[in-house]
């Protein structure tokens, strides 16, 4: 229920995550911080995929990316056919708009 006690359409979506990956569907930039204090970039598009609940939330990017140490994309690493990272190596993961200025395509 919102505040105003009115049922949110999107209640019946399980997490954020979920509400995301499955309902968004758009293509992006994903910046995983790890809890290593490491930092992966990488390509959401349409041959990545994520895992659903209640399985444990992995995801797929079909590229990786080069990127600087503070989080800027340079390029796409030659060869790469992606990454499948869990997320409980995850203390945080960013979306970012495929057309957005962090996006150096």
């Amino acid at each position: 229920m919102s505040k105003a006690g009115v049922r949110s359409q999107r209640n019946w979506i399980p997490t954020p995550w979920d509400y995301f990956f499955d309902k968004q569907g758009m293509a992006c930039f994903v910046l995983i911080h790890l809890k290593s204090g490491k930092m992966i970039g990488g390509f959401y598009g349409t041959q990545s995929y994520t895992s659903e609940y209640p399985e444990p939330q992995q995801i797929y990017l079909e590229e990786l990316w080069k990127i600087t140490a503070e989080g800027r994309f340079v390029e796409k690493v030659p060869g790469t056919l992606g990454a499948i990272i869990r997320f409980d190596e995850c203390n945080m993961i960013e979306l970012i708009s495929a057309g957005g200025e962090n996006a150096d395509e």
